[in-house]
């Protein structure tokens, strides 16, 4: 009886992408498990020598960090049924890369030959960060992960500590400048990395704690509270996605209303899910949103009731 409320409410069409988003789900924890079970893969897994962790140690070490393979667990998505996501690219750790591709291998294998196109944006980082005198253990996002792992010590050269600019991430990460801010503005609060001098936007890691007074260490976490921007959110909303296609979808309509003259939104909603490649992922409303943006644009005409017109 609830479902069949359910399906009064939403419609069968939304009931049907809730049941593809649930099958998803159980299915990824089955994919996962036959993929990390893979020979391939466990070979991978067992060269590392300390499991999920971005290791950084002092330059004044002379033996090099050791190569790590982090542990990978993905979710699987059928992207025609889930709400579109967010697609920030930029480049992760290379360990992360490896394991990326080795987790490919095992799903093309179980999903014959099937392509993974992954998500960076989305997700968590388990991260730990070895110091001279402490180890930093915390949960962040994936370009915060990336951020700090361009600072790693095999990066440092004579002896010197590595520093970097947020132009420096930009180009090295290929990643947008808002999420390098919110990158370097997170590692500086949780005090493992620190601009060279103050004020400075070049920035360096914090090898010993007792570099710093506590006054100091204050300022710092609140200076990059103040520098840090937003994360995004990792689902767009419909108005977000709408507005991106909006010049696709109203030279949609324009073109409809053009060849078939004046029709309700409705009908011009029917008409957008059989013109369009892939569907009209929308619905009615939608449309009357797009058409008032039309008219306001003076390229439509509201008439009697809901019948819209091209405006000669």
């Amino acid at each position: 009886m609830l479902l069949e409320l359910f399906k009064l409410r939403l419609g069968d069409d939304k009931m049907q992408a809730c049941e593809v988003m649930l099958r998803d789900v159980q299915a990824s924890i089955h994919i996962n498990t036959e993929i990390t079970q893979m020979p391939h893969y466990k070979r991978l897994q067992q060269q590392q020598q300390t499991p999920g962790r971005l290791t950084r140690q002092s330059p004044l070490k002379s033996s090099p960090a050791p190569q790590v393979f982090p542990q990978l667990s993905a979710q699987i998505l059928s992207s025609f049924f889930w709400p579109s996501l967010r697609e920030e690219q930029f480049a992760l750790p290379e360990p992360v890369q490896q394991v990326q591709k080795e987790y490919e291998k095992g799903f093309e294998a179980v999903k014959d030959m099937r392509k993974l196109h992954w998500l960076p944006a989305l997700g968590n980082a388990e991260v730990v960060l070895e110091f001279e005198d402490r180890t930093v253990e915390t949960t962040c996002l994936p370009w915060q992960a990336s951020v700090i792992y361009a600072f790693q010590a095999e990066n440092e050269q004579d002896g010197e500590t590595l520093q970097l600019t947020a132009e420096d991430l930009e180009e090295k990460l290929e990643m947008d400048e808002a999420l390098v801010k919110n990158g370097l503005a997170f590692w500086v609060s949780k005090l493992v990395l620190r601009p060279v001098e103050p004020g400075s936007l070049t920035y360096m890691v914090i090898d010993r704690l007792a570099e710093r007074t506590t006054k100091q260490a204050q300022q710092a976490a609140a200076e990059a509270a103040d520098m840090a921007a937003p994360a995004p959110a990792a689902i767009k909303s419909q108005q977000d996605v709408l507005l991106e296609k909006e010049v696709l979808y109203s030279t949609f309509i324009n073109g409809i209303l053009t060849n078939q003259g004046a029709m309700p939104a409705m009908r011009i909603h029917m008409m957008l899910r059989m013109a369009m490649q892939g569907g009209f992922p929308f619905g009615v409303e939608e449309v009357r949103t797009l058409l008032e943006r039309m008219e306001k644009a003076d390229k439509v005409r509201k008439g009697a009731g809901d019948i819209w017109a091209v405006k000669k």
